[in-house]
């Protein structure tokens, strides 16, 4: 047996077939010129930005963003980072707009002078409904968490964090990729204090899903649609929707859509100069919109009433911070809504039952990789054997399931289809090269031998 395997790896077919095999998958795993990143970027970047106003996500959602900016600084006539009492006084604005929660995505790291104010913050922490708001109504009893970072602590962080109150915001991963833990593909549910902020918020806070608490106990199972059983890091989906409640919040700058030119420019990310941005992915208010006086609600309304009932995410926008993400809808945006559109996706998907984009894990990718090469080119050399018309009959056959298995495959398991043009175009090119050897080497054969010179 074994030396009839060896006999038939002998065979100049076999010797192709493992030639260019090898050669595509060296090229697919490597990828010595970064083609197959660019190609996935440039491929899901332009899917995004033709299907914008198609997308599952609605921004009729249960979120907001709050932006930190030089203004409100200024107004405040405090410095970056702000001091924990400036943090419980935003904690304390929230409940009073009664939002259900908030994230900030920004680490507890003061120790020593700008810790001021720490007893006033612990305590809105643990009780936010203590005491009344300015109007004489009662605040919400409003979930309170922070972000954590690897080496950045301090004794109050590490305290939210043993309590389920912080989520890490250390995060490597490209930013059409949001993973479900600091771990990008964990093997099993991951504890809460290693979850990112969208996949911790969920979890921690039911008001913005139903739950079920019949299934709560039950152990989870492959592809459990329960939040607690996500362990599938989210290919991220950026839609051009609309708050409608956006129009609402004084101040906010919203430009047209500014041209097809530029949004290919930005989807390719060729440039970063002349930003653009629809409108906020997601109902988004200043700092400052939490704490406007008596007349200027009387003449432009209370932009905090549309926080009521909606998880928020309190982020910065400021330069030097280098704090961004990059949205193939909008251009570069603050770095906050990675969080907030990554936790808007999960909730639209979950409300519909279907799994959530993702990717494939490395190690499955590289055995459907490894067989659909081999497949292929065994197919190609058993069509040798057949006359040219049917040959090519053939060759069109075993291209056209190929892509059809793959194409299922994909839509399945919710992977991108960018996959399909980086899987194919290694195989392409292997196959490519090896003809181009072939080509060359008869005529590396044909040339004459080179003439010694003759001595004098």
């Amino acid at each position: 047996m074994i030396e009839a395997l060896f006999r038939i790896f002998r065979t100049p077919k076999a010797r192709v077939i493992i030639t260019e095999t090898a050669l595509a998958l060296f090229l697919f795993f490597v990828d010595p010129l970064g083609v197959v990143a660019y190609q996935a970027r440039v491929i899901d970047n332009s899917f995004a930005v033709v299907t914008q106003f198609m997308g599952k996500p609605d921004p009729r959602q249960r979120l907001a963003v709050v932006l930190i900016d030089q203004e409100a600084l200024d107004a405040w006539k405090v410095d970056w980072p702000l001091t924990y009492e400036r943090m419980a006084g935003l904690i304390r604005a929230l409940a009073c707009a009664q939002a259900v929660g908030v994230f900030f995505d920004f680490t507890l790291s003061e120790k020593f002078n700008l810790a001021e104010g720490q007893t006033d913050l612990v305590a809105e922490v643990l009780n936010s409904t203590e005491g009344a708001c300015a109007d004489g109504t009662s605040p919400a009893a409003t979930k309170v968490f922070f972000g954590k970072a690897d080496k950045i602590e301090s004794p109050l962080s590490q305290s939210l964090d043993r309590d389920g109150r912080a989520f890490s915001i250390d995060d490597d991963a490209d930013d059409s990729i949001y993973p479900a833990a600091n771990v990008e593909f964990p093997d099993s549910p991951v504890p809460i204090a290693q979850a990112t902020p969208a996949f911790g918020v969920i979890r921690s806070v039911p008001q913005l899903w139903p739950s079920n608490e019949e299934d709560a106990a039950k152990p989870c199972s492959y592809d459990d649609h329960r939040p607690k059983c996500w362990i599938k890091p989210l290919a991220m989906q950026w839609s051009a929707k609309v708050d409608p409640d956006q129009d609402a919040v004084s101040d906010t700058v919203c430009r047209g859509f500014p041209g097809w030119a530029d949004v290919i420019a930005g989807a390719l990310g060729i440039t970063k100069e002349g930003r653009f941005e629809h409108c906020p992915p997601i109902l988004t208010l200043k700092a400052q919109d939490l704490f406007r006086d008596r007349d200027y609600i009387e003449e432009h309304g209370d932009p905090a009433r549309l926080l009521r009932n909606k998880f928020v995410y309190v982020g910065t926008d400021l330069a030097g911070l280098n704090d961004e993400v990059f949205s193939p809808v909008h251009g570069y945006l603050p770095g906050v809504y990675k969080h907030a559109v990554a936790t808007d996706n999960l909730l639209s998907y979950m409300d519909s039952m279907t799994d959530y984009p993702t990717v494939p894990r490395p190690w499955r990718l590289g055995t459907m990789v490894v067989i659909t090469y081999l497949l292929i080119e065994a197919a190609r050399e058993f069509s040798l054997r057949y006359p040219r018309p049917r040959r090519e009959a053939i060759l069109l056959l075993i291209a056209l399931i190929a892509l059809l298995t793959w194409g299922v495959v994909i839509w399945w398991l919710s992977w991108p289809w960018s996959l399909i043009l980086t899987v194919f175009g290694y195989y392409a090119g292997g196959v490519a090269i090896v003809a181009v050897a072939k080509l060359l080497s008869p005529l590396a054969e044909a040339e004459p031998p080179a003439q010694p010179k003759a001595s004098s």
